[in-house]
């Protein structure tokens, strides 16, 4: 008896008549087949993954293990194989898919690691160890994975947990593609994450396709051109490519490529984390592949001596190899019934089956294979015992591209593009532009998310004291209005400890400010926002501070560096305004006074010519009581500049020069720009005070002014003449006395 279930064979017909017919293809997989390659995919990470266990992470720098092969590890048919992160959080994935289907809740994935994860975390490293920290602090996926919580969100972690899950959607890349990005959130970001859908679509597409390079370039197609990962495989592919063509093909020789570009070596731009990280093994991974060429021994082989994470490595590849020949067509003298453990042994996972044969998980799979095929469109047909499945392949669309900006955003950019140097100064200022660490104008290259293309943050490592501080130097002023800065990374000890919980070695600020240089000093803005609180665990914050506009040269950001090696990390720094402001007051004489004893003419210069027609008004009051000082304005000649001259001296006391910024115009209209750093009302205000006898301008009368009276004794100095009778006598002294220990 024949039955077919599944509406796939009428949704074929419907689609032939309607898409481009590359656009999918019909491809038919019997249920037996299924199983034994799944079986295939399940030993082929297993037996690999434990040939490479002895030496793993050994083999990380320049040079890769100089064996010629290692020994396999096996485990006869009355032993059992234990299970590992390269395969029990697989186990995870199989009972979430069976449990929740394709697309889980963060909150359902959280559940799933809790309960399947024991009280201490055994057997979870790395970012899967951070992500289930953080489940337990109550954070869900996707932040549990994220660049701004998991402290290792560049690891390999989502490359080994996720294989199963390309698996069990056999050539139905799309819905691989998808649903292990939901799965690698769980414990990474960005291009790490790109890394596992590369995986996923390769064996999901190992069921139909087996020649490896042509896998490796169909899944290559499916990533984002920005990403980290789209780099490495490329880069790989070519130097393969290479390799053969010039006829004595050696994986050892791009083996050292890679370490050169993506290890530790002089092209890498210091983009190495560590032997766990994802970019350098998944570049080792895909060499192996496109050496071993389909053979499962060649592959898992150079997958463990090409060293890094030389377990992980060829378990996935051996997973891929397993999928297109099935467990039937594997090496027997290492797959075959009468040498090779049908049983799994779940050590680490508690609420799971503590053993089940292989088969049994392939079975299990197939099921959601099944499931997943008859939800695409696909069809079971059922034959007496043969159970044949129609496939309706998909072709996955490109991964998003996350371009990095060609030039820095901003007001940076803005100058840079008119002719307006931009200078980035530092507290400890790197000038290594190998080495993203330590290139200091990596500040201003554009770059505020690495997330796909894997630039490190600046650091200030080495730096003297704890005071830290980031500049923008402006080689014109501008006007400024905001300024971002976009945090790096937290530097700590600790690797499978709860970041939480450990001393941090640096990377961050304890707390932080913005700050202009205005009249020779450093100052805070007037009615500064900040985005949001400095958070010392959260990685890679932008905090944007919004403050009243102002025209100056340089602004930073500053702040007390934490860790036991206090230093900071940053990403990019941006600022916001324009590079054409409008008039505004260049300089007052009030900024030059050494003395406030004798105040007659008060002067400003400005940016820009005045307005013909400019009918500035200005007043000096007091504060006490707002009274106005009668005084005359005398525009200068050049329309640059104009003097404010009192009737008569100022009194004591404490005053205000204010200025009606609309009254004051440039020949475009532009009116007075309001940057006196107090309120922004429309009024430029300059606070002063003026003090008979106060020669050092510290706004009291005591010995250091009795001092300076006395060294222009009988002398022509107009600041210490109260009576204006050129020469400082017994009258100015009176005066003096008068205001002895006098302050404002």
């Amino acid at each position: 008896m024949k039955t077919i279930i599944g509406s796939g064979l009428m949704m074929l017909f419907c689609l032939s008549l309607f898409l481009p017919q590359e656009s999918f293809s019909q491809e038919q997989i019997l249920r037996s087949d299924l199983v034994d390659k799944i079986e295939g995919m399940w030993l082929g990470q297993i037996v690999a993954n434990m040939a490479g266990r002895s030496t793993e992470g050994h083999y990380s720098g320049s040079a890769e293990n100089p064996a010629e092969s290692v020994d396999w590890v096996l485990k006869g048919p009355d032993e059992y194989w234990p299970g590992d992160d390269d395969t029990d959080i697989e186990y995870i994935a199989m009972d979430t898919l069976e449990q929740y289907g394709s697309n889980p809740t963060g909150q359902q994935l959280a559940s799933q690691w809790l309960d399947h994860i024991n009280s201490s975390g055994s057997g979870i490293y790395i970012s899967n160890r951070q992500a289930w920290y953080l489940m337990k602090d109550g954070y869900i996926p996707p932040e549990t994975g994220s660049r701004h919580r998991n402290m290792h969100w560049f690891s390999i972690d989502s490359q080994i947990t996720t294989e199963i899950i390309g698996a069990v959607y056999p050539g139905l890349t799309q819905g691989a593609v998808d649903t292990v990005h939901k799965f690698a959130d769980i414990s990474n970001a960005g291009f790490p994450v790109h890394a596992a859908q590369f995986y996923g679509a390769m064996y999901s597409m190992a069921y139909f396709e087996s020649d490896i390079q042509t896998l490796v370039e169909n899944a290559l197609n499916i990533l984002p051109s920005t990403s980290r990962s789209y780099e490495v495989v490329s880069d790989v592919l070519g130097w393969y490519e290479a390799d053969i063509a010039n006829g004595t093909p050696d994986w050892r020789q791009t083996r050292s490529l890679l370490y050169d570009y993506y290890g530790n070596g002089e092209f890498a731009k210091g983009r190495y984390y560590h032997w766990i990280e994802s970019t350098v093994n998944l570049g080792a991974t895909v060499l192996c592949l496109l050496y071993g060429d389909g053979d499962y021994k060649t592959t898992a082989q150079i997958g463990i001596l090409a060293g890094w994470d030389c377990d992980c490595n060829p378990a996935t590849a051996g997973g891929i190899i397993g999928i297109i020949k099935g467990r039937s067509g594997l090496p027997q003298d290492l797959f075959g019934e009468d040498v090779c453990s049908n049983t799994y042994r779940n050590i680490y996972r508690p609420n799971l089956n503590s053993y089940e044969s292989v088969n049994s998980i392939a079975n299990r799979a197939a099921d959601i294979a099944e499931t997943n095929i008859l939800a695409n469109g696909g069809a079971k047909q059922v034959n007496g015992e043969q159970i044949t499945y129609q496939v309706i392949t998909q072709q996955a669309s490109a991964l998003p591209a996350n371009p990095s900006p060609e030039s820095p955003r901003g007001l940076v950019g803005e100058a840079l593009a008119n002719g307006i140097d931009v200078t980035v100064n530092a507290a400890k200022k790197h000038t290594n532009t190998s080495n993203d660490r330590y290139n200091i104008y990596s500040l201003i290259d554009g770059v505020y998310d690495n997330s796909h293309n894997g630039h490190r943050p600046y650091w200030s490592l080495g730096l003297s004291g704890e005071q830290d501080w980031y500049e923008l130097e402006f080689a014109e002023p501008v006007l400024l209005d905001s300024v971002s800065f976009y945090e790096g990374d937290v530097v700590w000890n600790g690797v499978n400890t709860y970041v939480a919980d450990n001393p941090l070695r640096g990377g961050f600020f304890k707390d932080i400010k913005v700050e202009i240089f205005k009249n020779g000093e450093y100052i805070e803005p007037s009615n500064i926002t900040q985005s949001e609180p400095l958070e010392k665990l959260k990685m890679y914050q932008n905090i944007e501070f919004d403050f009243d506009p102002v025209v100056c040269s340089k602004a930073r950001i500053s702040g007390t560096a934490g860790g036991s090696y206090p230093y900071t990390t940053i990403l990019e720094l941006e600022a916001y305004g324009s590079i054409q402001p409008s008039v505004y007051v260049e300089h007052c004489s009030l900024e030059d006074l050494t003395q406030n004893s004798m105040i007659d003419n008060i002067s400003l210069q400005f940016s820009e010519e005045l307005a013909s027609d400019s009918s500035p008004q200005i007043a000096i009051r007091r504060t006490s009581d707002s009274s106005v000082i009668p005084s005359s304005v005398i525009i200068e000649e050049d329309f640059m500049g104009l003097s404010i001259i009192p009737d008569s001296s100022l009194p004591d006391g404490n005053f205000v020069l204010e200025i009606n910024c609309d009254s004051v115009t440039d020949a475009e209209g532009g009116s007075l720009i309001d940057d006196d750093m107090h309120s922004n009302d429309g009024y430029y205000r300059i606070y002063f005070h003026s003090l008979f006898g106060d020669l050092n301008g510290d706004g009291k009368i005591d010995q250091s002014d009795y001092s300076a009276f006395s060294s222009v004794w009988k002398t022509d100095y107009p600041s210490a003449d109260f009576n204006k009778d050129s020469i400082t006598d017994q009258f100015d002294l009176i005066e003096f006395a008068d205001n002895w220990l006098e302050q404002i």
